[in-house]
């Protein structure tokens, strides 16, 4: 896994926020159960800036089992624990 750039569905342009963009919304989260990998902050983070900077909504499900931890490493606390708090918010954004 790494992270994903949309800027080929943002049409390329995601200064200009008079263009629709091809994606209407963007629901992003980490894999549960127990063969479940890691998803490393820094992935999420870009994916939500990305949604920002082209005003396309974006709602972050869950972290999923693993809770990324400051050190850039990763602890397995099950999902519920984990939450979906990123950066100590919700991010719950539906299209219109």
């Amino acid at each position: 896994m790494s992270a994903i750039d949309l800027s080929r569905f943002l049409n390329g342009d995601i200064q200009d926020r008079t263009r629709r963009p091809s994606l209407d919304l963007v629901i992003a989260g980490g894999e549960s159960g127990p063969r479940a990998r890691p998803m490393h902050g820094d992935w999420i983070l870009s994916l939500r800036d990305q949604c920002r900077a082209a005003n396309v909504p974006f709602f972050f499900k869950q972290w999923g089992e693993w809770l990324p931890m400051r050190d850039g490493s990763a602890k397995r606390t099950g999902k519920k624990r984990a939450g979906r708090l990123l950066d100590g918010l919700e991010h719950n954004e539906l299209p219109e």
